[in-house]
């Protein structure tokens, strides 16, 4: 059976440049679907900061649009300053809690101190068995976030994950470029914006991360290169005078994300300083330095867009990801796709009321047509029977009739109840020795739960919790006896008034 075909999409941005790539992933290769790239509006982004989100995500579904992508999900790149990316060494006594850890790190760098921030981080394999453990951290501003999800929803697009884009750009280019070189140390250098961040493979495992603000030489290019060059220069030095086990030989690679650096000029300074071994990978280069299948029609496309596309199609062969989107708006996307799937599961109710109705009429129609050809066949001999077929035929108009209008009643109201808050408060309540077999809404406010438990201590244990709820008012056992067919269990019913202040 041949597997499916699956599609991912996605979007970097910098202080520049808007890129997209759509990828699709079939049973033989990775194709190229689309892509595409804009300049950033003017005003959009001040100082790596996104400052009008609205300007933004009208230029993002622009540019999907006129690259013909109708895709509404996408892994997207970090767009926010100040950021952390770092490689933390663990502590012999460990806490159980590594995130605890994390933050207190994070408290006290100078690049976030003070502010509330948000992270993730991987785990890293030990070089030497000597070594300690080992987790790449990145990490940002929580407020930076809040403006990069607002942006992309009003582009109509689902970040589904946010990830550095150096992550990206060192997985779109792993295996081409630094699987399987044991005997060297690989550098990468992704040049994205104003910011450059550096990363040393050694033995096909991340040993080295440093990112480096050049705002200054931003808009010239000659000193922009001198920039670069000095800072690959200061970390093989590095590694030359303090890391003994490491290789001499070095592959040195920088992965171009700034339109207003030429890579012909950055790869001729950066083979002129460091041999022949230092390349760089553009827009240009695509198809050489990522594993994606050429494709005639497209000649070029972004490499960091193509790695975030590619985390959602699992094409690579590095195990480093991350996700710095905040928990609060997964729960909110968890919320909404629960109110959807209401919605759809109301809707084909309603539907299927519909088809009743339908049907209903169908066979009133026929039965009107029987009764009337019998009363002119034989009107004194089955007046009786017609009758009883009335009288079954308005029984059943007259359950339809209602059942059409409760749920009428239903869809015209306004209000929207917490439901899934409401019975996830009930679960984490419910003892071990006790379980519910019903659960009714008398009234707007009344939640009737009924069920059997082991004993009648744990009724009153039950409803004692469930009276501490944020969502209950207060909560009382209005019936317990002995369950007549399951020895040993105790039957109950609780009465639980909901609080008016939770919908």
């Amino acid at each position: 059976m041949k597997r499916k075909s699956k599609t991912a999409l996605g979007i970097d941005i910098s202080e520049h440049r808007i890129s997209v790539a759509l990828l699709k992933k079939t049973a033989s290769d990775v194709k190229l679907l689309r892509q595409g790239q804009t300049e950033v509006p003017d005003g959009a982004i001040t100082n790596g900061n996104i400052t009008n989100p609205a300007l933004l995500g009208a230029a993002i579904r622009s540019l999907l649009k006129k690259s013909r992508i109708s895709a509404r999900q996408a892994v997207v790149s970090l767009v926010a300053k100040p950021v952390l990316v770092q490689i933390m060494q663990l502590p012999e006594d460990l806490p159980s809690n590594i995130n605890a850890f994390i933050k207190s790190e994070i408290r006290h760098s100078p690049v976030l101190a003070g502010k509330e921030s948000e992270h993730d981080f991987c785990m890293l394999k030990k070089l030497s068995q000597n070594e300690m453990g080992r987790i790449f951290v990145s990490a940002t501003d929580r407020d930076k976030l809040g403006n990069l999800l607002k942006t992309y929803s009003i582009a109509g697009i689902d970040a589904t994950e946010i990830e550095p884009p150096a992550v990206a750009a060192v997985r779109a280019v792993y295996d081409k470029k630094i699987c399987d070189r044991y005997d060297s140390n690989v550098l990468i250098a992704l040049v994205h914006g104003s910011v450059v961040t550096i990363c040393v493979f050694r033995k096909d495992e991340l040993d080295f991360v440093r990112s480096i603000e050049i705002d200054s030489e931003a808009d010239d290019q000659e000193a922009y290169i001198d920039c670069c060059e000095r800072e690959i220069n200061s970390v093989i030095q590095y590694y030359d005078i303090e890391v003994d086990s490491a290789e001499e030989k070095w592959e040195i690679l920088a992965v171009l994300e700034n339109p207003t650096v030429q890579a012909n000029d950055l790869e001729f300074a950066l083979q002129k300083s460091f041999g022949l071994n230092a390349n760089v990978c553009s827009s240009g280069t695509f198809y050489n330095d990522t594993v994606i299948a050429g494709n005639d029609k497209i000649e070029q496309c972004s490499i960091t867009a193509a790695g975030l596309a590619m985390r959602n199609i699992e094409v690579s062969g590095m195990n480093l990801a991350m996700n710095l989107t905040p928990l609060e708006a997964e729960e909110m996307k968890a919320t909404r796709q629960f109110a959807l799937v209401v919605a759809n599961m109301a809707a084909v109710v309603l539907l299927i009321t519909f088809i009743f109705a339908g049907i209903l009429r169908l066979h009133l129609g026929q039965t009107q047509k029987v009764m009337e050809q019998r009363k002119t066949a034989d009107t004194e001999n089955n007046i009786e029977q017609l009758l009883s077929d009335q009288r079954h035929v308005n029984i059943q108009i007259a359950s339809l009739s209602n059942k059409k209008e409760r749920m009428r009643e239903i869809f015209e109201t306004k209000e929207e109840y917490l439901w899934p808050q409401i019975l996830d408060d009930i679960r984490k309540n419910t003892p071990a020795s006790l379980y519910i077999t019903s659960i009714s809404n008398r009234d707007d406010a009344d939640l009737i739960l009924q069920g059997n438990a082991t004993s009648f201590k744990s009724i009153h244990i039950f409803t004692e919790l469930l009276g501490k709820s944020l969502y209950i008012q207060s909560a009382v056992v209005s019936q317990t006896q002995k369950n007549l067919h399951v020895e040993g269990m105790v039957a109950y019913s609780i009465t639980c008034v909901l609080s008016p202040d939770q919908g």
